[in-house]
């Protein structure tokens, strides 16, 4: 406000009364996405926000607790049914499914007429998403209840990806409540047992006014669900692993063998 004038805090005409957990950075044309308990809306800042169906004409109903845009231009809505993405160039709507990998059964489904063409608690592998993040590498990471996961690509040589979901319960299985990128591709998480970042490589913990040194990603033990369909334990014999509260090191790591 201008100085000498009282901010006055005014409600947004249609959201009176509505729970509001997140709102997305606004777009090049001023519109933003805004997650509530029964949905999302979309808001051009001036007249009162309109629905945005999930799933266009599959009637889903589900509490968004994050928003993301990705320089793709995709929306990425996250919240109790796991994740959701919209292609707005196409209008085109899917859902993370994450159990399957086959060709039949994707892990991004495009939402469909039938039963388990739609997310439902039994047939979604995530559990309840507070935030979700685009890295430079273009993974998806999100932040759950139960911990850090991430949905990447592998590459198997020349133009050949696997996909894999990888979570990471050696660094916490609590709720991770924000995710955030920064200007050098970094990426922050905030979680139950304080602050987190990730380098590409390594994550490290913040404490006493130092960053610890936690170990890199993927030597880290955690679940991470193979392109045979199955969920696998890394090889949890990794000697100079450092655990989420131990001191710092700068020992080589074990090597991981072959799951």
């Amino acid at each position: 406000p201008h100085a000498g004038n009282q901010f006055t805090p005014d409600a947004v005409p249609g959201l009176e009364g509505v729970p509001v957990r997140a709102i997305g950075v606004a777009q090049p044309d001023g519109s933003r996405v805004i997650g509530t308990d029964t949905g999302a809306l979309r808001w051009n800042g001036v007249t009162p926000p309109v629905a945005l169906p999930i799933g266009g004409d599959a009637g889903i109903t589900a509490q968004i607790r994050a928003v993301h845009h990705d320089s793709q231009g995709a929306v990425h809505l996250a919240g109790d049914l796991g994740v959701f993405e919209h292609q707005p160039a196409t209008d085109s709507w899917y859902w993370y499914s994450g159990g399957e990998m086959t060709e039949q059964s994707p892990e991004w489904r495009s939402f469909g007429a039938g039963a388990e063409d739609s997310p439902a608690d039994d047939r979604v592998f995530l559990p309840p998403v507070f935030s979700v993040q685009r890295g430079p590498d273009s993974s998806l990471w999100f932040g759950t209840a139960v911990g850090i996961a991430r949905y990447v690509a592998r590459s198997q040589g020349g133009t050949t990806f696997t996909t894999l979901h990888e979570a990471y319960p050696d660094l916490t299985t609590g709720s991770v409540r924000q995710i955030h990128q920064d200007e050098r591709g970094g990426m922050w998480f905030c979680t139950d047992r304080g602050l987190l970042r990730f380098d590409g490589r390594d994550f490290y913990q913040h404490r006493a006014g130092a960053w610890a040194h936690l170990g890199r990603a993927d030597l880290l033990p955690g679940i991470v669900r193979r392109p045979d369909h199955r969920e696998a334990a890394l090889d949890e014999q990794v000697d100079d692993l450092v655990g989420f509260d131990a001191l710092p090191s700068d020992r080589e790591r074990a090597h991981v063998g072959e799951m």
